[in-house]
């Protein structure tokens, strides 16, 4: 079965930076292509941070402040005839500051 993986890093708002460190307790995740559950990863920052992800992933919560428990779910990795894709790559960004835009 094709999985899909999703590799986690952490940049910048050079506008108005809220915390100055970000980090992830994990750097890469593999999924199943269908019915893959949800895995959690732990977001440290001294202060607010919110993530970035294509639209197949969700990030839960997707911002917040401090130490977080997030849970990161993909949806299913599947064609126009319901067949299994092959394997998805995707980065999710955690971010300073509470701003939509991650530079």
């Amino acid at each position: 079965m094709a999985g899909a993986a999703a590799i986690f890093a952490s940049c910048v708002q050079e506008a108005k930076p809220l915390a100055s460190a970000v980090s992830v307790n994990k750097t890469e995740l593999e999924f199943e292509a269908v019915d893959a559950p949800a895995q959690d990863v732990t977001v440290t920052a001294d202060g607010d941070w919110f993530a970035v992800a294509p639209e197949w992933i969700t990030v839960e919560p997707a911002l917040g402040s401090g130490e977080t428990q997030v849970k990161i779910s993909v949806s299913p990795n599947l064609n126009g005839w319901k067949e299994i894709n092959g394997p998805r790559n995707a980065t999710v960004s955690f971010c300073y500051g509470t701003s939509d835009l991650c530079v």
